[in-house]
């Protein structure tokens, strides 16, 4: 997608500690976006002191059951789908992208806010990527969830199509990577 001009976002990051940043960190392009990504999540930082919430959360039941043991290893694993592409540009919650490329979206975890934060920065397809399979979808964009753990299920359009799990690339030299590129236009 990236190859072609698409503008992408990629969200989940609240949930890192600020000292594991250095990971999306040396993908930013210039000092500007490193600094942008620092102030986004010290701000969450901040946030979660003044509410006494703490960072080390456990996962949901259903990411325990999948071997998840902290929130950290979530976002770990979000930033482990994200690919190896430079980060153009951070944006906070709900602002619009003005560059192309990999944007990191600063957005909380969770699902039901991550998904509206992104459609206020103007997506227009959101493929949600899920390791057990979670039901989600928007009502003001199409989603399409994949799941390459799901059984049964490769992805789902608005969560509730089928189709072969065939299309979904395990990675980027997989030979169903174009079919799911093409899928998704």
């Amino acid at each position: 997608m990236l190859r072609h001009f698409a503008i992408v976002l990629i969200s989940y990051i609240f949930s890192l500690y600020i000292n594991k940043l250095f990971i999306l960190a040396s993908r930013c392009v210039d000092r500007e976006q490193r600094d942008k990504l620092v102030a986004e999540v010290g701000w969450y930082d901040r946030y979660l002191e003044i509410g006494r919430v703490d960072r080390d959360a456990n996962p949901s039941p259903g990411n325990k059951e999948g071997g998840l043991s902290n929130i950290v290893e979530k976002a770990m694993g979000s930033i482990a789908k994200s690919g190896t592409a430079s980060i153009s540009e951070v944006i906070g919650p709900g602002e619009k992208p003005t560059k192309h490329g990999l944007i990191c979206a600063c957005t909380p975890a969770s699902d039901i806010v991550c998904g509206p934060s992104q459609v206020a920065s103007g997506i227009g397809l959101q493929v949600f990527m899920t390791g057990r399979g979670t039901p989600y979808g928007l009502e003001i964009a199409p989603v399409v969830t994949s799941s390459p753990t799901c059984r049964g299920r490769g992805f789902l359009f608005d969560s509730s199509n089928e189709l072969s799990s065939e299309l979904l690339p395990h990675n980027r030299l997989s030979p169903s990577a174009p079919r799911f590129f093409f899928y998704l236009i």
